[in-house]
């Protein structure tokens, strides 16, 4: 009982010291999103804004699909730590990071054609606010191949204990955001499209400090496309699939709202739905943080079927996890 109750103290506070990075990593879209509404509120207009709340259920599929692949590759990539099967391990990882490519290529070439060509009617039907919405699509696209593969690298850095280093790529990633923003909308006057840019550049940073020690060679995990086991695909996708079914939820009712906003209030609705959701979504930061401390613990424990650390997970989850929640929620 008392080896128990000491294993449980320790798996809390390793629980609770993944934590804060998680949440940070969270909380960094959710300051974007408040960054991005601020300067396109003050100095852009509020059809920019309304822009910004059109793109969102749009750039949600993007992140339902990154985090279907970041939640199935780490549970694996757990699980075949666990077992000490390094070679499924680097195929899992080699694995995930092509996938990300293939999808943010995928969707780079539909927003380009979508914003060249003006195929954003069955978004918005608002003969001003779209083309502004097209030039914000164009400059998103810029930052899908980071947004995609921003989403998969954290899961591996806390693999390899390197959790402190998408602490920094969180904090680059705002200071360069703010910075972009200053500069493309109130000095270089570059409205939606420079609104848009700013974002894709900070993710960029972001990419690029979390990219660092799988690029320098400093990690366990190496980028390679020798004998892909394919098959190990539609483990990623089965696996991976619940954890983002919440996020093409709200895909789908981001779609639902803004149209009926847009029918029934008008752009000026969007922009003010939009602005709402962008502050009420740092208060996400907190349960998504958790979740991805808890997956990663998760599937550790059943790589080694450890019962009694993923019994000790369950009660890290409920005794500390949810109270904390429960206290932000009041």
């Amino acid at each position: 009982m008392k080896e128990q109750n000491a294993n449980m103290k320790i798996m809390a506070k390793l629980m609770l010291r993944l934590l804060p990075i998680q949440v940070l990593l969270a909380a960094a879209g959710s300051v974007n999103g408040i960054v991005s509404s601020f300067f396109a509120t003050n100095y852009v207009g509020i059809d920019a804004m309304s822009a910004v709340g059109l793109y969102g259920p749009v750039g949600m599929l993007v992140t339902s699909l990154a985090t279907m692949l970041a939640g199935g590759s780490v549970i694996l990539c757990g699980k075949y730590m666990g077992q000490n099967q390094q070679g499924k391990l680097q195929n899992v990882f080699s694995l995930n990071l092509l996938l990300s490519v293939l999808i943010a290529a995928l969707f780079t070439v539909i927003f380009v054609l979508m914003g060249s060509f003006d195929l954003t009617g069955f978004l918005t039907q608002d003969e001003v606010v779209r083309p502004i919405f097209n030039r914000y699509l164009l400059g998103q696209t810029v930052g899908l191949f980071p947004t995609v593969l921003g989403a998969q690298l954290p899961a591996f850095l806390s693999l390899e204990n390197k959790g402190k280093q998408t602490m920094t790529a969180s904090i680059v990633y705002i200071i360069v955001n703010v910075i972009l923003n200053f500069l493309f909308i109130q000095i270089l006057r570059m409205e939606a499209f420079g609104l848009a840019l700013a974002t894709s550049l900070g993710m960029w940073s972001f990419v690029f400090v979390e990219a660092g020690p799988f690029l320098s060679g400093k990690t366990h995990l190496k980028i390679g496309a020798k004998k892909l086991q394919w098959r190990e695909c539609g483990d990623i996708v089965k696996i991976g699939f619940p954890g983002a079914a919440s996020n093409i939820y709200q895909t789908a009712r981001g779609l639902i709202v803004n149209h009926l906003i847009e029918i029934f209030v008008g752009s000026v609705g969007i922009s003010a739905f939009a602005a709402a959701d962008n502050l009420m979504r740092i208060f996400w930061a907190l349960p998504t943080g958790m979740l991805a401390v808890s997956r990663l613990m998760i599937s550790v424990s059943i790589g080694e079927e450890d019962r009694q650390s993923l019994t000790d997970v369950m009660r890290v989850m409920f005794r500390r996890y949810l109270p904390m929640m429960c206290a932000v929620v009041a």
